[in-house]
């Protein structure tokens, strides 16, 4: 495929970038198009990965501040559900120690 002009690329809206992707994609040999969708895919899991950890750390927070607020024992199960964000089986079951270690 021949280059596009830089230029091009920088005035270019989202509509007209998403076009040339394609038309790059669509030129691709079959080895070249298999390696394409192989660096797809290892960049949507490293995107779930990062998720993963960004929820894990979120739950991570949310039983720190229910355990907290156990331990003050002055704050309704609705204080703690709201501050936490934890559901109220999971804050019962912080009561009852059946959450000890996040990792």
């Amino acid at each position: 495929m021949k280059e596009i002009d830089p230029y091009v690329l920088e005035v270019a809206d989202e509509g007209l970038l998403e076009l040339i992707e394609k038309a790059r994609v669509s030129a691709l040999t079959p080895e070249e198009y298999a390696r394409y969708e192989a660096e797809l895919k290892i960049i949507s899991e490293e995107g779930s990965a990062e998720a993963y950890g960004y929820d894990r750390g979120f739950y991570h927070h949310a039983v720190k501040t229910a355990r907290t607020m156990l331990a003050a024992n002055k704050f309704s199960m609705e204080d703690i559900i709201l501050c936490s964000g934890l559901t109220e089986a999971e804050i019962e079951d912080l009561k009852e120690n059946k959450i000890k270690d996040l990792y």
